[in-house]
């Protein structure tokens, strides 16, 4: 009688030395030895608080320890709202490792020698730890990112209104978040504003029509932003940024335009060398001297062109703590911080009042580089602890409008004619649901006209360029995000 072929197959694999596999039941055991074995990751070390790394992790997103330093790291990536999602993208995260736990344990339990299975399994559970802690901090805010405009868009209060007519889009360029620009309107007037490069950091200036860029030799690797102070024609002073934490803050360099070679300035004795202005034309600089000769603080200005010197002396600087924030050398007037930057004054170069004093919000906060003078008036921005309002003084109307909880304020600009204000805002603050915007207001009536929505936790900056073009840029903390843009818009009639 014939041999079944079934066993007939067997013999034939034996000699030919062919190692069975295991039957179903066998696999079937396998799984579920190498389900239960995972399992041990959990309570593998390290401990922290007393608890497995894993078990830790978990108790923090679940709210358990609301003071978790990790817990609150990963908030950070998840507009508000929908924190209850921080929890379930962890535990699937944690089960997804679990399973290759498994599949690399089962793999060993079949090993022929007991030393690679004992070595194989352990070392896959005691690495597990490492993984998922690696893994959340990497793969977490990476999905939080990417599924925020999506999260966040589902909260809009208000739809987008952005349909103006676009004249340029320029690539690669973002306004320049960080220097200084004088407070009056000649830059605006003059179509201009400050940009820089998003690759190699190079700062120069952007002029219309045309969306001119000029030529330059400034980069923001060798100056130091915070201490730039940009006039109209691509006229700045700034410190030189050469890497030092020891840097001169008090040795500061002229260039009459970006590519020009770059002048040593020599501040007066007694003199606030750390903090000089340009005048918006570019031809005077000028400091605050606390101890000169009067004995009293007065403004000292300098021409650029000349050997010219001009001194302000005022009974309105008679006042601890003053900075100066901009001249005008057209109009003959500087504006003055004092009394702690808690006010702002207009004095002509006579050393009269002209207007003032600004003060910004019920605590007055610091005037410092937030005050504009427009058409006449003022326009002024400051925070408080629940919110930020923008508040002008202008011609056509004194408003004050509150920028919704949850951002905070990258810049404020309005027109020449003093009709419009601009904000460009950042929807990065802790728990955060609102994404970043460019806001435009009619100064009479406090109205948007114009919103547009950017991703949340971008630096949006915004500036008119005369009366009839804005110019708008966004640049994300995260590039990997998107919503990075530079465009100049025709303001409508």
């Amino acid at each position: 009688m014939a041999e079944p072929p079934r066993l007939q197959w067997c013999q034939n694999s034996r000699h030919m030395n062919i190692r069975l596999r295991p039957e179903r039941t066998s696999r079937r055991s396998g799984w579920v030895a190498a389900a239960l074995l995972s399992l041990l990751m959990y309570i593998m070390p390290p401990f922290f608080h007393g608890r497995p790394v894993v078990i830790q992790l978990l108790y923090d997103c679940a709210g358990a320890d609301p003071f978790a330093e990790e817990a609150r790291d990963l908030l950070n990536d998840v507009p508000g709202g929908f924190e209850w999602a921080l929890l379930p993208a962890v535990v699937a995260l944690v089960l997804v490792i679990q399973f290759g736990v498994a599949l690399t344990v089962r793999r060993f339990l079949f090993a022929q020698r007991w030393w690679r299975l004992i070595v194989g399994v352990f070392g896959s559970l005691l690495i597990a730890p490492s993984i998922v802690t690696a893994a959340t901090a990497t793969f977490v805010p990476i999905f939080f990112r990417l599924a925020d405009p999506l999260l966040v868009r589902s909260r809009r209060q208000l739809p987008e209104r952005a349909s103006w007519k676009t004249e340029c889009d320029i690539d690669n360029y973002e306004i320049e978040p960080f220097i200084d620009t004088p407070p009056d309107d000649l830059l605006q007037r003059s179509r201009e504003v400050w940009v820089r490069q998003r690759n190699n950091k190079q700062i120069t200036t952007l002029r219309m029509t045309g969306c001119i860029i000029a030529e330059t030799k400034l980069s923001a690797r060798e100056v130091f932003e915070i201490d730039f102070y940009g006039g109209v024609g691509g006229k700045a002073i700034y410190v030189h940024d050469d890497g030092d934490r020891d840097r001169n803050f008090e040795r500061w360099w002229y260039v009459s335009s970006p590519f020009a070679t770059p002048q040593p300035i020599n501040a007066p004795a007694n003199a606030d060398a750390k903090r000089p202005a340009l005048s918006s034309n570019g031809e005077w600089v000028g400091w605050i001297n606390e101890s000169g000769l009067q004995h009293h603080p007065v403004v000292i200005l300098r021409s650029l062109k000349s050997s010219e010197t001009i001194t302000i002396d005022s009974q309105e600087l008679q006042t601890e703590r003053l900075w100066l924030l901009g001249i005008n050398a057209d109009a003959k007037t500087v504006l003055v911080a004092r009394k702690g930057y808690e006010e702002a004054v207009l004095l002509d170069f006579a050393g009269n009042l002209l207007f003032g004093p600004v003060t910004l919000g019920p605590s007055k906060e610091s005037v410092v580089q937030r005050v504009l003078l427009r058409a006449g008036g003022w326009v002024g921005w400051y925070g408080e602890p629940t919110r930020n309002t923008v508040e002008w003084s202008l011609p056509s109307g004194n408003r004050k409008y509150a920028v919704q909880s949850g951002t905070q304020i990258n810049s404020v600009d309005a027109s020449p004619d003093g009709r419009l204000v601009a904000i460009g805002t950042d929807g990065d603050f802790f728990g955060s649901r609102i994404e970043s915007m460019a806001l435009v207001l009619d100064a009479a009536t406090g109205a948007e006209i114009f919103r547009k929505y950017f991703p949340r936790r971008c630096w949006v900056k915004v500036a008119f360029l005369g009366n009839e073009f804005l110019a708008y840029s966004s640049s994300p903390h995260n590039f990997a995000v998107g919503g990075a843009e530079f465009k100049i818009l025709r303001v409508p009639k």
